[in-house]
């Protein structure tokens, strides 16, 4: 029986799922798991163990060179400049309520300055 550990950055190892039957069936669920940790940005640690012995460890960069031609490995920085940047809004411009006072941060009016 193969168990299989997940283990975060300075934690400890955590149980995931199961044990399986075959080292095949634990690889397929490891690599299922790198590919969500993948679209989340997640990086962790898996290790194989049967009974108490490591058997495989596997990690981000081990996806990348079994997955290869199955997917893209755009997780660095290729998609930093792809995404929409915020940019501020300027302030309400539409015509207020008859009433209401004047925003400080409206322009001058452009007919004081005509001559």
């Amino acid at each position: 029986m193969y168990n299989i550990k997940k283990k975060f950055q300075n934690r400890p190892e955590s149980p995931i799922g199961h044990p399986c039957k075959s080292l095949a069936e634990a690889q397929q669920i490891v690599q299922k798991h790198l590919k969500m940790d993948a679209d989340h940005r997640v990086n962790a640690t898996y290790m194989i163990y049967e009974g108490m012995d490591l058997v495989e460890t596997l990690d981000q960069s081990k996806l990348q060179k079994t997955a290869g031609s199955e997917a893209p490995s755009d997780t660095g920085s290729q998609q930093k400049g792809t995404g929409q940047r915020f940019s501020p809004t300027p302030f309400n411009m539409t015509p207020a309520p008859k009433g209401s006072p004047r925003s400080p941060f409206k322009d001058e009016e452009s007919g004081k300055d005509k001559k």
